[in-house]
């Protein structure tokens, strides 16, 4: 990996005189970025000189060290250029990495594109050289002057992001934010890998882990077939180095075919979505919210260790303050007012202009447009010093008696005269707007601060930092094993009977004292049977029937609750009993396994833990608020099995805020890992007694993978 990033040199080849093609631009872009042109050498047949620097007809006549070809070249040139790499890498046994940034391989969706590509690959691994692309900007590096993109119009400062891509524009894109900021805002490394043909993204992580120019990672995700490698290589990543993950594909519609709520409500972004949370990595939502929260985050504004954050808002502007006042209440998960000290409020009144609104409400000071440049310093700082502030927004609005430089100054000072009380302590200041601030944000920007460009952006990178702050204490960062895709895409297979489900997850619940158990249940085949087992687990007791054909069974009319006598049940029986030849049809005695009467859960809240076999993730478990809730105003949320003891608490406090649910949820991973005939589960809802006395699943569905038959235990609950 060294070679891509430090080559001793670097042949170009396909470099072009003609400065509209993409061949002279690469080598141009190396020049501009500063690598030295005595190990830079053009290859062009056709050509004695590009750019100032001797051009060579092919690879092997380039006489100096070439650690690195980058290959610009029409397909129908490929196969000429890869025996001279191959030639070039046994014979001088120098070359060790190529790029190929040409496109026109298997991204083009046909067969002579895929066979083009598997050429490629063949062809590298018969060199003994690594393949970073096709179809790829490739890499900068700013500490070793190394630029092989065609990007137009990138500064290359030194700083500490990485940015990882799958995608060359959504690279050109982040690069070009950054540079377009009043201070353009410093990288370490830009890694392009388009169609990952051989360098993937797992070993571009693994190198960035090691990387003492690298402090924060971003990373642009559109898919891999190897989930579990990528999510290994963020968690060992992200122990260290915070890691920002902008992955699309959101507009995922899920499996409709399959059997049970997990099944159903998963879809492959929210476990995405799970998963990138269980290995430490903060998912962003826009490319603004990604690029702000790296940039904050390489500015060294310290990830919060509580939540919500305490936030108060200093401005000089009326209607934007309340704009932004605004914008912060709608977080209250995240982010509240800070409450500031008695003597604090009466320093800072004294300190303003005598109009000044101060703590009215509570965690807002608005100065009015006469405040000084000097008042802003003293009120920032009073602010940054209270103990009882997290973070400090400040808001400006530049006008010709208070220009934006003068406001930076005045802001650089109070954080610079603050530095003995602002350890942990999160400043934001925020320039309104445009070029007409460029000057003062340039000025905060060099002082290492970082300015945002609308109260939106700032209040989303808040919460960001918030949500980072809860991602270090619920993140588990657990070895998840081989990428191991599943047979089992759809509903197919047999779903059990909630007797059976209960019957086979039952010894698993109890044998791992996990935090819910079952009803008292009895499954019943007539009245008679059904008085007697209500006379057993006691009044009141619910009755339902049990079939494989009808796995929702409230849905259908297929519960009846409340029973609290002997004459209830029998109605409630009789009711069911043609409700079941409804369904059922004429085969009603063979499909309907029976009935089961179950003592009736006290009330309490509702929640569910589900499993299933992804076809991409393998197993998962998944819990939320369940009930009714479950995928309208309650989402579930994912992990990826086996889950160890943290793991499952974690996923057990963001879900249902209940971490002793825990236990359930790690027994439910550990059974998915054991049995890889159990495609799906689904207890739902388990009910939580406002007594604390337990938890009951009062339902329960398993659904077997197709071309298995179920392993039962004998009835034990």
């Amino acid at each position: 990996m060294r070679a891509f990033f430090a080559p001793a040199g670097c042949a170009v080849i396909g470099a072009s005189r003609d400065p509209a093609k993409p061949g002279h631009q690469i080598l141009r872009s190396l020049l501009d970025a500063g690598f030295p042109p005595g190990r830079l050498f053009p290859v062009n047949p056709g050509e004695s000189e590009v750019a100032g620097l001797p051009a060579y007809p092919d690879l092997l006549s380039v006489p100096a060290i070439v650690e690195l070809a980058v290959l610009m070249v029409p397909p129908r040139a490929l196969d000429a250029v890869l025996a001279d790499v191959k030639a070039r890498a046994v014979g001088r046994g120098d070359l060790k990495a190529v790029i190929v940034t040409a496109g026109g391989f298997a991204e083009l969706g046909t067969a002579e594109g895929r066979e083009r590509q598997v050429r490629l690959v063949a062809a590298a691994r018969d060199a003994g050289v690594r393949l970073m692309g096709p179809n790829c900007l490739g890499v900068i590096d700013t500490a070793t002057h190394v630029d092989t993109t065609f990007l137009h119009g990138v500064v290359r400062r030194p700083g500490p992001i990485a940015f990882v891509s799958q995608s060359g524009a959504v690279g050109a894109w982040f690069a070009q934010m950054l540079s377009s900021e009043p201070e353009p805002v410093g990288f370490s490394k830009l890694i392009s890998l388009g169609n990952m043909a051989d360098v993937s993204l797992p070993e571009a992580l693994d190198f960035l882990r090691t990387d003492p120019a690298t402090k924060v990672v971003g990373l642009y995700l559109e898919g891999t077939s190897r989930p579990r490698a990528l999510l290994g290589s963020i968690a060992a990543l992200s122990v260290d180095k915070p890691v920002v993950v902008l992955k699309t594909g959101r507009s995922d519609s899920g499996r409709e075919a399959a059997t049970s709520h997990t099944g159903a409500l998963a879809g492959s972004d929210r476990i995405w979505d799970g998963a990138l949370r269980q290995v430490g990595a903060w998912r962003a939502e826009t490319m603004d919210g990604f690029v702000d929260t790296l940039r904050v985050l390489a500015a060294g504004v310290p990830v919060p260790a509580r939540s919500p954050l305490r936030v108060f808002l200093l401005t000089h502007a009326g209607g934007p303050g309340v704009y932004a006042l605004d914008l912060l209440a709608a977080h209250p998960r995240d982010l509240r007012p800070a409450s500031i000290a008695s003597g604090t409020r009466a320093a800072v009144v004294a300190a303003g202009p005598p109009l000044s609104s101060v703590c009215r409400p509570e965690g807002h000071v608005d100065m009015t447009a006469s405040a000084t440049p000097a008042q802003h310093t003293e009120v920032a700082r009073l602010l940054l010093e209270d103990p009882g502030v997290d973070a400090l927004v400040t808001l400006d609005l530049p006008i010709r008696f208070l220009p934006d430089e003068a406001i930076a100054e005045a802001l650089t000072r109070a954080w610079s005269e603050a530095r003995g009380a602002r350890a942990g302590k999160i400043l934001l200041p925020l320039l309104m707007h445009g070029k007409w601030s460029a000057a003062g944000r340039a000025i905060l920007e060099r002082a290492g601060l970082c300015p945002l460009g609308s109260p939106d952006r700032v209040v989303a990178a808040l919460v960001s930092l918030a949500r980072l702050g809860e991602l270090g204490r619920l993140a588990s960062r657990e070895d998840l094993g081989p990428d191991n895709p599943e047979s089992d895409p759809s509903g197919a297979g047999v779903t059990l009977s909630e007797w059976e489900s209960m019957a086979l997850l039952g010894p698993v619940l109890k044998g791992a004292e996990a935090a819910a158990v079952f009803p008292a249940s009895r499954l019943a085949r007539s009245k008679e049977e059904a008085l007697a087992a209500a006379r057993e687990v006691g009044y009141p007791v619910v009755l339902k029937l049990c079939s494989r054909a009808i796995p929702h069974k409230a849905a259908v009319g297929g519960v009846r609750l409340g029973l609290r006598s002997p004459d209830d049940l029998g109605r409630a029986y009789d009711e069911l009993a043609a409700r079941a030849g409804e369904l059922l049809g004429p085969d009603t005695t063979e499909r309907l396994e029976g009935f089961l009467v179950q003592a009736q859960a006290e009330p309490g809240s509702e929640v569910i833990v589900g499993a299933l076999r992804d076809p991409l993730f393998g197993p998962v478990v998944a819990a939320g608020l369940g009930g009714t809730r479950v995928g309208a105003d309650s989402p579930l949320h994912f992990r990826l099995a086996p889950l160890s003891e943290r793991g499952a608490r974690g996923l057990a406090e963001e879900a249902t805020g209940v971490e002793t649910l825990g236990r359930f949820i790690l027994a439910v991973s550990r059974l998915m890992v054991s049995r890889p005939d159990i495609a799906e589960i689904d207890l739902n809802p388990i009910v939580l007694p406002s007594d604390g006395r337990g938890a009951l699943a009062v339902d329960a569905l398993v659904r077997l993978a197709s071309g298995t038959e179920a392993r039962l235990w004998e009835p034990s609950i």
